[in-house]
């Protein structure tokens, strides 16, 4: 592999198209300014400071498939979002 497509390969470029189901990972901004990777597998993502670092993130975790990773609008994803397949069901109190 030559370094110019080595260095394409571990680059974090934008990723903009429309939403895709097929997409893995989301990328995006939440309302406080924070930016959002969301796993559509629930087996990873985060919370980063700027959006280098999340594209960076998604990238690797996908073995660097444009395809695997979107761009979600701002406001879509939230900690909420992130975070809500983690919540564990309410506990019957009565058999406790």
């Amino acid at each position: 592999m030559s370094m110019s497509a080595a260095s394409n390969r571990n680059s974090a470029s934008p990723v903009h198209r429309p939403l895709r189901r097929s997409s893995r990972f989301l990328v995006g901004q939440d309302d406080g300014g924070s930016w959002i990777v969301s796993d559509d597998r629930h087996l990873t993502g985060g919370i980063f400071a700027d959006r280098a670092t999340a594209m960076h993130f998604a990238m690797a975790e996908c073995d660097y498939d444009p395809q695997e990773v979107c761009a979600a609008p701002k406001g879509m994803l939230s900690l909420d979002t992130l975070f809500d397949h983690h919540r564990p069901a309410p506990r019957d109190r009565r058999f406790g």
